[in-house]
């Protein structure tokens, strides 16, 4: 039988909770980006990120 910690691995500290779920939102905002740009083939690959200014030409 698997040993098990009380808390099942879960923190409880708000700002430990608060820290990962930022984390969370800017990974989903970088996989939002690349799921648009591959929706679209023919988008030029030097578009700029969300966020970011455009690269200077």
């Amino acid at each position: 039988m698997a040993r098990t910690a009380p808390d099942a691995g879960r923190p409880d500290d708000p700002a430990l909770l608060e820290a990962m779920e930022a984390e969370h939102a800017a990974v989903d905002e970088v996989i939002e980006a690349i799921d648009t740009a591959l929706a679209d083939p023919a988008a030029p690959l030097d578009h700029p990120r969300p966020g970011r200014p455009a690269p200077r030409s």
